[in-house]
C-alpha cells in the first residue's frame, strides 16, 4: 500500500520528484501527499513543496 498523492503543480526538479516518489512508496495508505501548491498571504503567494497529511498530524516540507 502506498500513500495517496495529490498533484497541484509540477515538481521543479528531479530531487523533488524523487522525494515525492520515496514518500509515496514508503508511507502507509492512510497518508496523503499534496505537492507544489501556493498559499496566499495578503498580496504575496508562497509556494509549498509538500504537505504530508497523516492521521495524527500535518507536515509542511519546503526546500530552500
Amino acid at each position: 500500500m502506498v500513500a495517496k498523492v495529490i498533484r497541484i503543480g509540477e515538481p521543479v526538479n528531479d530531487s523533488e520528484r524523487q522525494a515525492i516518489k520515496l514518500l509515496r512508496d514508503n508511507l502507509p495508505d492512510t497518508y496523503i501527499i499534496i505537492h507544489n501548491f501556493e498559499i496566499p498571504q495578503g498580496k504575496e503567494k508562497y509556494e509549498i513543496d509538500l504537505a504530508i497529511i497523516a492521521p495524527h498530524s500535518i507536515f509542511i516540507v519546503d526546500g530552500c
